[in-house]
This record gives C-alpha cells, structure tokens and sequence, in this order.
C-alpha cells in the first residue's frame, strides 16, 4: 500500500488545483488497495477540506484563458462578416459563450468527483465478495475453456476481456468456487443499403465445476446456436428454449420442473441465456446482460465521512447474488437427495440495473 501524501505539500495552492491533486493521489491510492480499510483511509485525503467536497466554479484559471480565445475570435469573425465592429453584439457573444464554457469545465469536474467514487464502491463490492483478480498462473487454464464453450464463439471475436474474475461461494447446500467473466464481442451486419456495421456486444458469465450432468446444452432460441434435439413437457419452456442433449434420459432426469421453472425466471430477466455444460465437468453460464458487478451507491466522495461509513459497510450486488444463488439452485435441484417433484415457485430474483 504507497504511503498517504501528505497534506501540507497542498496548502500553497488554490482549492481547485489542490482538489484535482488529492483526486490523482486517491485514484493512485485505490488502484493498489488490497481491503475496504485501503480505500478509506484513501477517501481520508479529503477530510480536510471544507463541505461538502466540490470543485468551486469559475475560478479555474482554463476559463480565463478559454473566455479571452474566445473574444478575440467572436472579434475576428465579426470584422470578417460585416467589416464594422459591433460592440454590443461582441460583448454579449463572447459573455455567453465564456458561461457556456466555464459551466462545461465546471460541469467535468465534478463529474471526476463522481465516476471516482463509482471507482471506489466498485473496488470495494469487490472485496465485500471476496472477488480477485483471476492469477495469470490460471490464465492458461481459462484460456482452454475458450476452446470448450461456444459462448466465447459470439460474433466475429471477442475484442475486450473486462473482468476476469475469480470467487467462492458458500451456499445452505453446496459451496462452489467460480470465475466470472465479461466480455465485448463485436457482430457484423448488413444493413438495408447492403453496407456493413460492425456492432459491440457485452456478455458476462460464470465458469463453476458442475460434474452432476454432462454433454449438456440449454440456449435462448434467439441465439440459433443449434436446432433442438429435446423438448421437455413444458411448452412455455420449449418455446424460449432449445436443449441439445446427448443422452435423453439423463436429460429428462436432471430438466425436472423445478429447475425449468427456475431457468424460465432467469431467462425472463436476463437476455440471451445460455448454460453449457462440457464434457469434463464444467458448466459456463453466460448471458448478455452487463450489470452483474452493479451496485447502489447512496453517496459519494462529497461527503467523506458518510462514505467511508458506506465502503465499510457490505455492498450488495443484487444480480450477481441471484446469479450465483441461480448456480446453487441448480447444484441443489440435481441433488439426488432433493425431492425435485416439489411444487416450489422460483426463489431466483434478477434486478435490471444500469451498465457495469
């Protein structure tokens, strides 16, 4: 953990510079923190600043300098198109396009106020999971499942990893650990014009060990990644969903109602679901949606003590709590010792949310 700067090299300089500099030593501070207790005593740089904490506006010294360039172009302009000098017109121009430029600059910094304490949470939902970082020891074993899932065959090809991400979970049945991933993958396209658009796609998902059925493949129809080749007695499921199976009858044993149901209410909230399962004992579990990492921040770096109460406290991730307690559903369901011909309703609860 670098040490925290100290205070006093600041206290020659204006409010405005001396804020920006505290705000470059906290993003420095947050990008190698290792526990919430890193990230607060980061958020700790700005205790001695007056409150709330914000940038003070037009006091920058760019908006002098972006009002004077602007002057002498709204006088430029005006000689040029009417050969005379309208002074009144040149002084409200050029008034109010110094306002409109100063509320602009105000206006970005206080969005760096934002996204950095967005930044902060973020890290800090991590840890509260228990989330890190998949090792680079493991990445050619991640990489091999790039090869054994057709997930990561979206599109022309994957052109970000964003997360890659590696975690525990302890559920009342089972207890997993897995790797969550996100990705942009990019799709070409024609259009009406016969032109060609090349479009972004996001994809997130989990890797989890699931030796309890093999061979196995459940994809929204939308995807049309392969005709089916068993229905269940669902008709709602078998309208959304296509199974490719290679063995019917263990198929039938493992796809009882309680899990069509609990796959139905995943898929009702969560785009182009797909659960794969290889092989060698392996389930990827994908979905086009990108807000698993999501979370509700109530404040922010403006008031840091509120903040710093709010990064020790347990941050929670509603979408990938259902998602992982989704994955503990289907461990349980499989499990010959639950009664799967129960009448449950889903227990798996999905939120919609903003992007990741």
């Amino acid at each position: 953990m670098k040490s925290v700067p100290n205070s006093r090299k600041f206290s020659g300089l204006g409010h405005n510079a001396r804020l920006e500099r505290l705000l470059d030593n906290i993003e420095g501070l947050v990008a190698v923190a290792q526990s919430d207790t890193d990230l607060v005593n980061a958020i700790s740089l700005l205790d001695p600043l007056p409150k709330p904490v914000r940038f003070k506006a037009n006091t920058h010294k760019k908006n002098i300098l972006f009002g004077a360039y602007f002057f002498l172009f709204c006088g430029a302009v005006n000689i040029l198109l009417t050969q005379t000098i309208d002074f009144s017109l040149f002084l409200f121009g050029t008034a109010g396009l110094f306002y409109i430029g100063s509320s602009m600059m105000h206006a970005e910094e206080t969005d760096q106020l934002i996204h950095l304490s967005e930044q902060i949470h973020q890290r800090s939902r991590l840890f509260d999971y228990g989330l890190e970082p998949v090792k680079h020891s493991e990445l050619p074993d991640f990489k091999g499942f790039y090869r054994q899932f057709h997930t990561f065959e979206h599109g022309s090809y994957i052109s970000k990893v964003h997360h890659l991400l590696s975690g525990h979970y302890q559920g009342t049945d089972h207890s997993f650990t897995y790797r969550y991933f996100h990705i942009t993958y990019t799709k070409a396209g024609r259009s009406k014009d016969a032109e060609t658009h090349v479009r972004p796609h996001g994809r997130c998902g989990f890797i989890v060990p699931f030796s309890l059925v093999k061979n196995l493949r459940i994809s929204d129809h939308a995807l049309k990644f392969f005709k089916p080749t068993w229905n269940s007695g669902s008709n709602q499921f078998n309208i959304r969903f296509a199974v490719e199976a290679s063995d019917d009858l263990a198929t039938a044993k493992f796809l009882k109602p309680a899990l069509l149901r609990e796959i139905e209410a995943a898929g009702a909230v969560l785009s182009y679901i797909d659960l794969e399962f290889n092989a060698a004992g392996d389930l990827c579990f994908s979905f086009d949606d990108t807000t698993t990492l999501n979370g509700m921040r109530r404040t922010g770096l403006h008031d840091p003590a509120a903040f710093k109460e709010e990064i020790l406290a347990h941050n929670n991730m509603s979408n990938m709590d259902a998602a992982l307690e989704f994955l503990h559903r289907l461990m349980k369901y499989s499990d010959n010792n639950f009664d799967q011909n129960t009448n449950t309703q889903s227990a798996t609860k999905f939120k919609t949310g903003s992007t990741a």
